[in-house]
């Protein structure tokens, strides 16, 4: 008792009670009604709390089901995405690469305009005055 005031109210634990097995041989000799009137009521209240229990569970089920199926519909969309992110990532790789491809033709004519020059800038400056 004073673990149950120090604890507040004592909830019952329907989940722990269990049908009572009635011996046929002992059904016939009982004289006790109550004890087979508790019986009863235990099987009663287990039969009702298995049922609760039960259509709390669906319930909780069938929300997991929704949580998984967004969850599911997300990943397909993320690896939709996540495709057409690879798609653009090689088209720019490919523009990249014609882009440094001209970047060199272009310095390789730079190079052969320069090689063109003559050596002393100076000297023909000085021949068109």
């Amino acid at each position: 008792m004073r673990g149950q005031r120090r604890l507040g109210k004592v909830r019952l634990d329907l989940s722990l009670l269990l049908p009572v097995e009635l011996r046929p041989e002992n059904q016939a000799a009982s004289t006790n009604g109550a004890d087979c009137k508790l019986a009863l009521l235990a099987a009663t209240l287990q039969s009702q709390a298995t049922q609760r229990f039960t259509m709390a569970d669906t319930t909780h089920i069938d929300q997991i089901a929704e949580r998984v199926e967004l969850l599911l519909s997300r990943h397909q969309e993320l690896q939709r995405t996540n495709a057409q992110l690879h798609q653009q990532v090689r088209a720019l790789e490919g523009e990249r690469d014609l882009l440094k491809s001209r970047l060199n033709a272009a310095r390789a004519r730079i190079d052969a305009l320069l090689d063109r020059l003559p050596a002393n800038g100076a000297a023909s400056f000085g021949d068109d005055a």
